[in-house]
C-alpha cells in the first residue's frame, strides 16, 4: 500500500524537475551564449630556412606577426604554425658552408 501512495509524489517531483529544467534552460534567464572566435596562423616560408619569413597568428581578434631573425651566425630562428594555430620559434642549423644573414641561411 505504501507504494501506491508514493506514485503521486514521484509524478509531482518529475513534473517539478521538467518545469525547472525548461525554466533555467530558457535564454530569457539572461545567460549569454559565447561563440569562440576562430584562430588562424600563416607561415610565409614553411620550414625553408633559406628565406627570411614571417609568421602571423590571430587569436581572440588579436593579430601578432613575427619576423625570422638569426639567433647566431649559424642558426636562424624559424617561426612555424603549431596545431593550435599559434606561431612558435624553433632554432634551426644552417648547412655546412652557409651562415645566417637576416634570418636566412646563405652561402658563405
Amino acid at each position: 500500500m505504501a507504494t501506491k501512495n508514493n506514485i503521486p509524489l514521484i509524478v509531482a517531483v518529475l513534473a517539478l524537475a521538467i518545469v525547472g529544467y525548461s525554466f533555467f534552460s530558457n535564454s530569457a534567464t539572461g545567460a549569454q551564449v559565447v561563440t569562440p572566435i576562430s584562430a588562424s596562423c600563416m607561415d610565409t616560408d614553411g620550414w625553408d630556412n633559406t628565406q627570411q619569413g614571417t609568421c602571423t597568428d590571430i587569436r581572440g581578434g588579436v593579430e601578432r606577426t613575427f619576423t625570422e631573425q638569426c639567433l647566431d651566425i649559424n642558426s636562424p630562428g624559424e617561426y612555424y604554425c603549431t596545431p593550435s594555430k599559434t606561431c612558435q620559434l624553433r632554432a634551426m642549423d644552417c648547412p655546412f658552408s652557409q651562415k645566417c644573414v637576416a634570418g636566412a641561411c646563405v652561402p658563405t
